[in-house]
């Protein structure tokens, strides 16, 4: 779930908190982003993870982004070997027992917490921010497009960038173009080669 609450309000009654879920929306061809949807406010505290729980948490999105399992509605969860793995390496515990026993308790306290679920050794977190820091990383980022998914832009397949001038101001005809004002000045955007700003 995510909240929006607002801290401050000058001159008006502050809205109401509003809670929202995070809903994958299928885009066509392959492309998915995310949407907030409307949902009731939930109504347990919210209680801070401790370090070990971070620590389950931190292993469990970065082993979603390589081995999560997809499917058309989105991401379904992670399967416990891998997430198992993960948390194994990035614990500091000295002896394999001691990491074993250590997610063996996080994992209890956070499934205890209503903070995961499991079924069939695949678990799903809950929380909604999860879900998206893991959708941002398998992307390789915040923006979304990854390399090769992005459609071919036809203008700069034929050389032209939308910055090289060869295009109108948003669309509008240019007038032809003088690149110099009255006063003998050019135009600092265009260097004197003309656009619409200069023959406004």
């Amino acid at each position: 779930m995510i909240k929006l609450v607002c801290t401050k309000m000058k001159d008006a009654e502050p809205p109401r908190n509003m809670t929202f879920a995070l809903k994958s929306v299928d885009l066509g061809g392959g492309a998915s982003s995310a949407a907030l949807e409307l949902a009731e406010a939930c109504t347990t505290k919210e209680r801070q993870l401790t370090k070990v729980q971070k620590l389950a948490r931190d292993a469990y999105i970065d082993a979603a982004a390589v081995n999560g399992i997809w499917t058309a509605d989105g991401f379904t969860g992670l399967h416990l070997d891998h997430w198992r793995a993960d948390f194994y390496a990035k614990h500091t515990g000295d002896t394999i027992d001691a990491k074993r026993k250590a997610f063996g308790r996080v994992r209890q306290d956070l499934q205890s917490a209503g903070l995961i679920s499991a079924e069939n050794d695949v678990y799903l977190w809950r929380d909604s921010a999860v879900a998206l820091s893991i959708m941002f990383q398998r992307q390789g980022g915040t923006s979304g497009t990854v390399p090769d998914n992005s459609p071919e832009c036809p203008d700069a397949e034929a050389g032209m960038s939308g910055t090289d001038r060869t295009h109108p101001y948003r669309g509008v005809p240019c007038p032809a173009p003088s690149g110099v004002d009255d006063d003998g000045q050019t135009c600092p955007s265009c260097a004197g080669v003309g656009c619409a700003w200069c023959e406004q």
